[in-house]
């Protein structure tokens, strides 16, 4: 006999279920004035304050750096109280709209935040955001389709891509691609099996794919998201990052 153990992993939110999870809602645009002033280059620049044409690289990266933060910080307020806080539920959906509007903002000015052009921490918080847009699956679609002409440049990692494809699938409520979106069994012996969360279309040809993506085999990946959980769950809080996890 196992039970269902849900999992909410932080950093990049890469495997399991994420901070937003299926919570949904209607996307609203930031309201930003387009006519809003430029701002010099290099001075300090509140998250959503000015319209993000005006800004400079070097801001737009302070900026997601910013919403970054404060995701983790939800993230972890949330990991502490469980899912029956009602307060801290509606906090994250509005902070996940907010984000996922001024995200598309910035992607209508400046294209998918790269890691090469932003920095590595900006890119992160920007794939984080996106992962949470459940409420606009069409911009999640849109951020995905721009990743992909990147993964052609050298830009950008297949394995987001697989993962967020597989995101993209889980709030339509089909089945995933590269098994990516992941839960745990907690066996009778307190052993635990990582399993999907939603279900794997054309299970046979799954490694194909994941090869294609540039993912380890799924049995790696599952073996490997066990061990690491095990490892960390004694510290409270759950850091697996596995969007680009490869041998």
């Amino acid at each position: 006999m196992s039970h269902t153990t849900p999992i909410v992993l932080a950093g990049l939110c890469t495997g399991l279920f994420t901070l937003s999870g299926g919570l949904a809602g209607c996307a609203s645009r930031s309201p930003l004035a387009s006519e809003s002033p430029p701002r010099a280059p290099g001075a300090s620049v509140q998250a959503g304050e000015v319209s993000a044409i005006h800004l400079s690289d070097g801001q737009l990266a302070e900026e997601l750096r910013a919403m970054g933060a404060v995701d983790r910080g939800l993230l972890e307020s949330f990991l502490r109280s469980g899912p029956d806080d009602p307060a801290l539920n509606e906090r994250i959906r509005a902070t996940d709209r907010a984000h996922a509007a001024r995200l598309s903002e910035i992607v209508d000015s400046a294209g998918w935040p790269t890691a090469d052009r932003f920095g590595r921490e900006a890119a992160d918080a920007a794939f984080a955001i996106v992962q949470h847009a459940g409420h606009d699956i069409a911009f999640m679609t849109e951020c995905r389709d721009l990743m992909m002409e990147l993964v052609d440049e050298g830009r950008m990692e297949a394995p987001r891509v697989a993962l967020l494809t597989d995101r993209i699938r889980l709030f339509e409520g089909r089945p995933q691609l590269y098994g990516t979106q992941m839960t745990f069994d907690t066996e009778a012996d307190g052993g635990l099996l990582a399993t999907p969360s939603i279900p794997i279309e054309h299970p046979r040809g799954l490694n194909d794919r994941r090869a294609v993506m540039g993912q380890p085999p799924h049995e790696w990946f599952s073996r490997t998201l066990e061990v690491t959980y095990a490892e960390q769950t004694a510290s409270g809080i759950v850091t697996v990052q596995a969007d680009t996890w490869s041998e």
